[in-house]
Order: structure tokens, then sequence, then C-alpha cells
């Protein structure tokens, strides 16, 4: 039997392609009856159109025989439609849109609402609009005007926004799995107590927008009030905040691309992302940050980081020119794995500076020229700052992987210079390489010449310990060979005993005076760098 009570819409096949609100029918029979969608096909969506309606007969379009999570949720339009009503709506399991609607009220309210989805379309004037106390509820708002909009005590939601006008929206104590707004001018919007699995802001522009606002601690423990991930991209605020109170906000992930004119404030962010070229006033203020990149990245004027705290996580630079951010304190040695691409970080201001780790930049991920243009920039930014000794590391460092690259500029002469002063000195920096290879160096020597000397006094020990007693000066002394020792040597001071050293043990002598003469200018040179 026919639903009398709604038109067939059907396509140019004479398909079904929905249904509208019979005027004609019998409205005092149709709000009493419960069954009223019975024999239609729920995929299709039914209009109201042109009509008005107050609560009671709201109520009653809303209200069905069989309410649970299993049965097929309506499709509700109502198009064109005024509604004078004062009191919060309710109602569960329904798909409901406003087209082009107004109210006669000045607002509108929603409450104890669940497992519905509601969408405010194409002009619609609700004034200020009211949610709360609802759950798995999914807002949709596209191409609509209205004062403010209100959101409280809601769990399980998802908010959608788009081509909204100048709105004032306001979230308190509320849970939401996706929560965004695009293309959108909006003068207010603020969260407190509320916390979000997805926030997105595209396209967005305002005033004085307070994302984060005051947030009521427990008593006895503190309250973290956390945010999976937060995009921002190509908006336009006059300020825009984001704060929270002793890092009572923790975002998971943060991206804010093309975006100028921002404060982020005491919260604690997982991974923080900025992107784009010619951004301008932004403040990152006593903000805990594990993971940080920096891509495409470029700015204007005005970027600080002030008094930050910053996780053993990792930061990347991705086609990013750090010229002109500030960091006070500076946050590139709190990483423990650093990327580089294409990248500079000529300019950058880094206020109370501590030394990046050598393993983090050795460990760093990208080829050896990154790693030297990296070094090269910190050796320049040091000098800069009038920090000589770190300046010398990262010029030891630069040279490292100068002569590891394959780079056509160096010879192969020129490599092993740099491989030399590496092991010996690590290019001027520790002197203690070259005392450990000096010390090495005669533990060898004296070695060979007690092996030498037990084979001529069959004393395998006690003929190396006198020529150590009777000659100590000879380990040290660069110019002294054994050629000249053994003419007044005398083993044991018996003036029958003479020894003559073999050709091997000669032909090391010369060897060791050359290594221990190198090592020693190299062992001077290190510590006069220190001095300059």
């Amino acid at each position: 039997m026919p639903n009398v009570f709604f038109n067939r819409i059907e396509d140019e096949t004479g398909g079904i392609w929905g249904y509208e609100f019979n005027k004609n029918a019998d409205w005092t029979f149709f709000t009493l009856i419960e069954d009223k969608y019975a024999d239609l096909d729920l995929s299709k969506p039914i209009y109201f159109t042109s009509s008005e309606f107050n609560l009671h007969e709201f109520e009653s379009i809303l209200r069905r025989k069989v309410d649970n999570e299993l049965v097929e949720k309506p499709y509700i339009i109502f198009k064109d439609c005024r509604f004078r009503i004062q009191e919060p709506v309710s109602f569960n399991n329904f798909l409901i849109e406003f087209s082009n609607c107004q109210t006669l009220t000045s607002s509108f309210s929603f409450e104890n609402c669940s497992n519905s989805s509601i969408r405010i379309t194409n002009r619609t004037a609700f004034g200020v609009i009211l949610f709360k106390e609802s759950t798995e509820i999914e807002l949709q708002f596209k191409d609509v005007e209205f004062r403010e909009l209100k959101l409280r005590n809601l769990t399980n939601m998802n908010f959608n926004a788009e081509d909204v006008t100048h709105p004032k929206i306001k979230v308190e104590n509320c849970g939401f799995r996706d929560f965004s707004i695009y293309n959108s001018k909006i003068q207010k919007l603020i969260f407190e107590n509320s916390e979000v699995g997805f926030l997105t802001l595209s396209g967005v522009q305002g005033g004085n927008i307070s994302l984060f606002a005051d947030h009521k601690s427990r008593i006895g423990k503190r309250k973290i009030f956390e945010y999976g991930r937060l995009n921002i991209q190509s908006c336009n605020f006059t300020n825009l905040s984001l704060s929270g109170t002793d890092k009572d906000i923790l975002l998971k992930s943060l991206e804010i691309n093309d975006t100028s004119n921002f404060t982020l404030a005491s919260m604690e962010i997982d991974s923080l992302t900025l992107i784009g070229a010619g951004l301008s006033n932004i403040l990152i203020f006593s903000c805990m940050i594990k993971n940080l990149r920096f891509l495409y990245f470029k700015i204007k004027e005005n970027v600080v980081f002030n008094l930050g705290e910053y996780g053993d996580g990792e930061l990347i630079l991705d086609n990013a020119i750090l010229k002109g951010v500030e960091a006070n304190p500076s946050f590139l040695h709190n990483f423990k794995s650093l990327v580089l691409k294409d990248s500079s970080i000529v300019g950058f201001v880094a206020h109370s500076y501590k030394m990046v780790e050598q393993e983090t930049i050795r460990e760093m991920r990208g080829d050896y020229v990154s790693k030297i243009d990296f070094c090269r920039e910190m050796n320049a930014l040091m000098i800069e700052q009038n920090n000589k000794h770190y300046a010398t590391i990262y010029r030891a460092l630069e040279l490292e992987f100068r002569a590891k690259v394959k780079d056509s500029s160096l010879s192969w002469f020129d490599k092993q210079v740099l491989n030399l002063n590496y092991w010996s000195n690590f290019h001027g920096t520790m002197p203690q390489k070259a005392l450990f290879w000096i010390l090495l160096l005669m533990v060898i020597q004296f070695g060979i010449i007690n092996l030498d000397l037990s084979f001529q006094t069959n004393l395998p020990f006690e003929a190396g310990l006198d020529f150590l007693s009777q000659n100590y000066s000879y380990f040290i002394k660069p110019f002294t060979f054994l050629t000249e020792v053994e003419e007044n040597y005398k083993p044991f001071h018996s003036e029958n005993m003479k020894a003559t050293f073999h050709p091997v043990t000669k032909g090391f002598d010369f060897l060791y005076k050359i290594l221990f003469a190198y090592l020693l200018y190299q062992f001077i040179a290190a510590f006069r760098k220190f001095n300059k």
C-alpha cells in the first residue's frame, strides 16, 4: 500500500529520485501516526518544502515507530522552511538537512540528540545555534550565515563547516572525532575543556581567534586535553592564539600551512610542521615540542621561538630557509635526529646556543653534501656569535665529511691528508687523539727494541727495561736515532757488552721518528687552536 503522506519524485527514467510531503494529506493524522515512513525507500531524500513548523510539528516529523541504530536513517530535507521554535529539539537516528531555512525566534537549539547527521546549508539563517548534551552527531555547515554557534557537552562528534560567514563559535566540554572549517570568515572560535581527534582550518579568515581558551583543572590531578591532528591551511587572521594553561593542551600533530599572525603558547606538541613562504608574526611561546619540521619554509618577518622545551624527536628541514627565525633558547641541539634537504640555516638567530652533538650530525639523514653545507653554515653561525670553540668543531666535521664525499675538487692526496688529520687530532680539535697515538707508538717501538736486545742478551725483559732506564730521552726526542744511541749504550753498564741493533730495527726507528714528529706537531697544533 503506497504511503499517502508523500508523493514520489521521479527522474527521467521513471525511477524514484526522492519523496515530497503531500500538503493535502491530513496533518493531524500524520502527527499521530508513528509508522509515518513505512513503504518508503529510506535511501532517498524526503522533502518538506515552503512550510512553517512549530515545535510540536517538527518533533512529529522526527518521531518514528522504531528508534535504534540498526534501522536505516531517513534523510529529511527542510527546504525554504521557517521555524517558530524556542525550545530545544531532540531526535535520534535521522539524517536532517536545512536548506535556505530561517528561524522566526532568532535562535535554534538542539538537545539530547544522538546517532544523527545534521546539515545546515544554502544560506540558512538561524541566528544563534546551540547544540548540547548530544552524542554520535555529525554536523555540517555550508554556505550559511549565523551570528553564533554554541556547542556544549557533546561527545563522539564530527563537525564540518564550509563557506560560513562571520559566526562566533564556542565549544565547551565537547569531544569531537573531526572538526573542520573551510573557506569561511570567523569572528571568534573558542574551545574550552574540549578534545578533538582531527581539527582543520583551511582558507579561514578572522579577527582575534582564541582556539584554546582556559581549561578547568581536575582537583588533585591535572587534566590533559588531547587533540589528534590540527591542520591550519592558507588562513588569514588578525591574530590566531592557540594556548593552554601549564601545558594542559596536548596536540599529537599540528600543521600550519601558509598562515601568518598566530601564537602558540603553553602547550605540548608531539609534531609541529610549518609550511609556506613569506610567513610573518609567528610566536611560539613556552611550548614543549617533540618533533619539529620546516617544509618549503621562508619567513618575511617576526618568527620567534621563545622559552620552549624540545623533546628527543626529529628536526626536519626540507627546502627550508631559517634566515630571520629567532630561537631563545636555541632548539637545534635538542633533537636526537636531524634531516636536512636543500635547506639553509644562514641568518638563524640562536640565543643561549648549545652544541649539536657530533654523532647527531654524523647520523643525520641526507647525503654528505647536505652534511657539509650544514656544518659550514653552523661554523659561520658560531663565528658570528664569536664562539670560536664550537666553530672549530663544526669546521672539523665539515672536513671529515669532505674526505668521504666523492668530490672532484679534492685530489687523492688531499683526501689522504684530511684522513690523517682526522685520525691524528680530529682536524685540530682533539689533542688527546695525538697523545694516544704517541703513547701507542712508544709502546710499539719499545717492544721492537726489547725484542732485538733479547736476542742479543738472552734476557727477554731485563734488556728492554735496561735500555729504557739509560735512554728514556730517546723516545721523546724526534731527531735522536738508534745509530747515535748504540755508540754509547752499554747493556747493564757492562764494559764487556755492546748492543748492535739489527737493520730492521733501525728501519722501524726511522719510521718511528717520522710518525712521532708528525704526531707531536699535531698535538701542539690542536692545543694552539684552543688559544686562538
